[in-house]
């Protein structure tokens, strides 16, 4: 998977977790509150998240590989 965010690197899909979705909660360490992700991902990254049904995937950063904005490899 490619990010259409930060610097575009690679991460591997580890999971599908199907029994969580946006909507799921986590613990915000920072802010010691509980948090939705669509929250998290709203306030953080400024991504408005639009299927709020779908699974969360769990992911592992990639190696070195990185990205630019029209694709091309980094390498």
């Amino acid at each position: 998977m490619i990010t259409k965010y930060g610097t575009y690197r690679t991460y591997k899909i580890e999971e599908i977790d199907i029994k969580k979705s946006p909507l799921s909660t986590f613990y915000h360490e920072k802010n010691k509150c509980h948090i939705t992700y669509e929250d998290y991902y709203r306030t953080v990254y400024g991504i408005k998240i639009r299927n709020l049904k779908q699974p969360l995937l769990k992911s592992v950063k990639s190696v070195k590989r990185q990205f630019t904005k029209g694709g091309q490899s980094l390498e």
